[in-house]
């Protein structure tokens, strides 16, 4: 580091008041050293010869001193016969000057045998330490005299300016509102710790007295040094200062390159959001996209707190909203490791509390950040705050900038945390046409160099569109093609691509909770519905088309299949999903139900705007349990529920199908609301002997044993499953047309001998 004269000033003047009560021999070795190297790069050489010169001339007359000769050359000595020699003078270790005192001898002893002093300054610097007749106090004596403190108690005009001049920390002063003492206090430990000679002495002689030392050094009072060096103050509640008073590698390289970029650099990253999407891109209702531009285009100071499915878009469509406000928009990195946090945290203090124009800072991962709640053994002490609270909500209280908070869960953060945030937006599943054109982007550049086909890239689009994937998922198939060996096959491609899909969808999702799509083997033209099959899926993409072209008018469609169980509800509508490419959401009975009261509304309406903000077919399975007539209700939340779901039925604008065994005992207003109702009916004779063939093809069934199965007007498709299901694990010799055939009719006993409950 290169230091002015007036630099070198101060921290002379440091020394002297650090050192004003030292014993004298404390001083010699490394400090003494360091007190050489400041004389030199201050250009005071001569005043330090001559000071000590002074003072070794001084220590002679007073007899402190003895000479041993008078030519400097030789002096005299006693022979072993008594008679008077002349003998050379000894010489310093290690150098060539000559003993000049008698007392010399003990000053060679006590230097150490590394600082081996070369110039008569040095060695005359050392008479006037270590043989002066004052115990303490003589360094900061010389040092006084040398830089003309005078005497350690007034300082030249140079000193002065350097001592209580604070602009190298002016601009960090002004970001965060330093007071001038706090500016001080930061400068000196800065000023002690940039050259690695003074921070020796700062650790070894200062560290554990900072208090006083800068007290005497900075005449700052004990109270206020006691306040400054608080852990609530700015210099460590910013993370200037480190929580023991060191000082971290940050601070040093930020005073050092007089911006506070070098402060950050490490945490905060701007990004390009250039290529970002459209805001409407997003499975996010208009009017919560509108209310957060608005705060970031005009509030100075704004908190918003994304939080929802991991993989949803959350970080992507803050990038957006940087892109669409016109804001730089910068990512604050929070992968430091958990014993850093504290740092982390102070830095991110510091960070949100200096305003950053026309900037939008991204807080992404932020789970741990808001863990204001306690927990224990995974599961958070209700009511119980972490010690975390005050920290977190201190930053809330100093923050001057327009912040979004990223977060998968909430249940870690303290309600008066939650209250803090401006605005919140709830996310779930990323929309597949978002998903798409993430992967459409991802995947072209990774096809163009492996110099796959248009049609070849299609082709993995759409088995992308067949997994419960996030956009990292996309990432990790872009990385899989640029890694498969040239000459691969186009199977063996979609092989390795359909593996990292299941794969990554297995990691994140585990076992899907419905299957989304139905088996090869089946056909719509078996089911016995009071509408064709056929007829239903042209009515649906009609209505879809009639959408498109009409924005203003109802989109929302509703439908209620109803019949008895097995007769292919639930599969008709996957076979829906699949033929016009739209996923399903399922919601049963368990996912809604609640104990507590108006817990059970707010999940009707969290699963209607799931399915509106994601573009999924919301599928209520079993759903007379949300139809029972209002009239025949015996508890107030029955009819609370039944208005619920009425209202959000009229809303919706998706496609949404309800599945239902009774569908006697739905409330009347409820019919009137489905747009198309379809009834399942068992299976004619024309579809059981399809589904024969179907499921058990290798065997030839009689017109007798079909007869049987086709009268008792129950079967369903339903039946064929299971019995297939439970078939595979028997012998094959012990199977053949009339055991199932005989199984058959069982399923249909079993169901006429059971009470109907409803399942």
């Amino acid at each position: 580091m290169s230091l002015s004269e007036d630099e070198c000033c101060t921290l002379a003047f440091y020394l002297s008041r650090i050192f004003a009560e030292s014993e004298n021999g404390d001083i010699v070795g490394d400090y003494a050293e360091t007190f050489f190297k400041i004389v030199r790069r201050a250009n005071k050489i001569q005043s330090l010869e001559s000071v000590v010169a002074d003072e070794v001339s001084s220590m002679e007359s007073r007899g402190l001193l003895t000479p041993i000769s008078k030519n400097g050359e030789r002096t005299t000595a006693i022979a072993e016969n008594g008679t008077e020699i002349q003998i050379a003078l000894p010489t310093f270790r290690g150098t060539k000057t000559k003993y000049k005192f008698a007392e010399d001898s003990e000053i060679d002893d006590e230097i150490p045998h590394e600082n081996i002093p070369h110039k008569a300054y040095e060695i005359n610097f050392y008479r006037a330490l270590l043989l002066s007749d004052r115990h303490e106090g003589m360094f900061a004596e010389i040092i006084s005299r040398v830089f003309q403190f005078g005497g350690g108690k007034k300082m030249s005009d140079g000193a002065v300016r350097a001592v209580c001049d604070t602009s190298p920390v002016a601009f960090i002063k002004d970001a965060v509102n330093l007071s001038e003492n706090e500016s001080r206090v930061l400068l000196f430990i800065y000023r002690m710790n940039a050259i690695s000679e003074m921070r020796d002495i700062y650790t070894r002689e200062v560290f554990d007295r900072l208090n006083v030392v800068c007290e005497k050094t900075l005449d700052i009072g004990a109270a206020e040094m006691n306040t400054i060096l608080r852990m609530d103050q700015k210099l460590k509640a910013f993370g200037f200062l480190e929580a023991d008073c060191d000082i971290p590698q940050e601070t040093l390289e930020c005073i050092r390159s007089g911006n506070m970029d070098a402060f950050f650099a490490e945490i905060l990253k701007e990004e390009d959001v250039s290529h970002s999407f459209s805001a409407g891109s997003y499975a996010i209702p208009p009017e919560s996209i509108d209310i957060a531009q608005m705060l970031l285009k005009n509030s100075k100071n704004v908190n918003i707190l994304l939080y929802g499915a991991p993989g949803s878009g959350k970080t992507e469509f803050a990038k957006t909203l940087a892109k669409e406000c016109s804001l730089r928009a910068f990512i604050f990195r929070n992968d430091m490791e958990l014993d850093m946090l504290d740092n982390l945290f102070c830095r991110l203090t510091c960070l949100l509390s200096i305003n950053k124009e026309n900037s939008l800072i991204i807080i992404d991962e932020a789970d741990t950040l808001l863990e204001t709640r306690k927990f224990l053994f995974s599961m958070f002490i209700d009511g119980s705050s972490s010690a975390r609270k005050g920290t977190v909500n201190k930053i809330f209280e100093n923050c001057n900038n327009k912040v979004i908070w990223i977060v998968n869960h909430t249940q870690q953060i303290e309600e008066s945390t939650k209250r803090r945030f401006t605005y919140s937006i709830l996310f779930n599943e990323m929309p597949e046409k978002m998903l798409r054109s993430i992967a459409d982007n991802a995947l072209r550049k990774a096809c163009r160099s492996r110099k796959i086909s248009r049609h070849m890239h299609g082709m993995i689009l759409d088995l992308c569109s067949q997994y419960h994937v996030t956009g990292s998922s996309i990432e990790n198939i872009a990385k899989t093609l640029e890694c498969i060996p040239e000459g691969c096959s186009d199977d063996e491609i979609l092989h390795d691509v359909r593996n990292v899909l299941e794969s990554n969808s297995a990691l994140l999702y585990g076992k899907a909770k419905m299957r989304q799509f139905v088996t090869p083997s089946y056909d719509e033209t078996v089911l016995n519905t009071s509408i064709p099959a056929e007829k239903i899926i042209r009515m649906v993409e009609n209505a879809r088309k009639f959408s498109e072209q009409n924005k203003s008018a109802q989109n929302g469609i509703r439908m209620l299949f109803y019949g008895a169980s097995g007769t292919g509800k639930t599969e008709f509508a996957r076979y829906i999903s699949q033929k016009i490419g739209k996923k399903i959401l399922l919601k049963r009975v368990s996912d809604i139900s609640d104990k507590y009261v108006g817990e059970s509304e707010k999940n009707i309406r969290a699963a209607f705007e799931e399915a509106e903000q994601t573009e999924q077919i919301l599928l209520f399975d079993e759903a007379d349990s949300f139809f029972t007539s209002r009239s025949g209700a015996e508890h107030s939340w029955e009819r609370t529920q039944v208005n619920e779901f009425l209202t959000q039925m009229e809303e919706f604008s998706g496609i949404l199908i309800c599945t239902t065994n009774m569908k006697e005992t739905m409330d009347p207003a409820m019919n009137r609301r489905f747009h198309i109702c379809v009834q399942f009916n068992p299976l004619t004779k024309e579809g059981i002997v399809r589904l024969l063939k179907t499921y058990f093809g290798k065997y030839k069934f009689s017109a007798g044993e079909i007869g049987r199965i086709c009268s008792r007007g129950t079967v369903t498709p339903g039946d064929f499953g299971s019995l297939a299901g439970r078939i595979r694990f028997m012998d094959e010799e012990d199977v053949d047309a009339p055991f199932i055939a005989s199984e058959l009719l069982k399923i249909q006993d079993d169901k006429n001998g059971s009470k109907k409950i409803g399942f």
